[in-house]
C-alpha cells in the first residue's frame, strides 16, 4: 500500500477529531456560560437574601427599642426612678447605634429623628439622675413624661415605616 494512502487516511481521521474538538469546545463554551448565568443568578439571590435579613434586623432592633421607650414611659408615670434611669441609658444607646447602623434604611429624615428622640432621652435620663441639686418637681416630672411620649410616637412610627417597607418587599 503507497504511503500516500495512509497519509490521505491520517488527514481524514485529522479532520474528523478536529471537527469533534471543534463540537465539544462549543458544548463546553455553552454549558460554561450557562454555568456562569447560573452563579450570576446565585449571587443576586444571596445578595437580595443579604439585604432582607439586614432588614428585618433593623426592624426587629426597632422594635426591641419601642419595648424599651414604652418601659421608660411605664417607669416614668409610676415614679420609679431607677428603672427609668437604668432604661433611659440603655434606651439612649440603642437609639444612637441604630440611628448610625441602620440609616441606609431609615433615610436621613428618619436617622435625624432617631437623633432627636435620643436627645430627648438625654434630657429624661438628666431628670432621673441621681444627686441633682434639686428633686424633680411636678412640671418637671410631667415634661418627662411627654418626653417620653414623644420618644415611644418617633420609635412606633419608624418602626412601622421599617416594616411596611419590609412587607412591601416581601410581595
Amino acid at each position: 500500500m503507497p504511503s500516500y494512502h495512509w497519509q490521505a487516511i491520517f488527514d481524514v481521521v485529522a479532520g474528523i477529531a478536529s471537527l469533534i474538538g471543534l463540537i465539544l469546545s462549543a458544548f463546553g463554551l455553552f454549558y460554561s456560560h450557562r454555568a456562569a448565568r447560573k452563579a450570576q443568578d446565585a449571587v443576586e439571590a444571596a445578595n437580595e437574601a443579604r439585604k432582607a435579613v439586614r432588614l428585618s434586623n433593623a426592624g426587629e432592633e426597632l422594635r426591641g427599642l419601642n419595648e424599651k421607650a414604652k418601659e421608660l414611659l411605664r417607669s416614668a408615670q409610676n415614679g420609679q426612678l431607677e428603672a427609668a434611669l437604668i432604661t433611659s441609658a440603655d434606651l439612649l444607646v440603642g437609639m444612637v447605634q441604630a440611628s448610625h447602623r441602620w440609616q441606609r434604611y431609615l433615610g436621613d429624615e428618619g436617622s435625624q429623628r432617631m437623633r432627636a428622640a435620643g436627645k430627648k432621652v438625654e434630657k429624661i435620663s438628666a431628670a432621673f439622675t441621681p444627686g441633682r441639686p434639686v428633686p424633680p418637681t411636678a412640671g418637671d416630672t410631667d415634661k418627662v413624661i411627654e418626653f417620653c411620649h414623644a420618644v415611644v410616637n418617633s420609635l412606633a412610627e419608624e418602626t412601622g415605616k421599617m416594616l411596611a417597607r419590609l412587607e412591601r418587599e416581601d410581595s
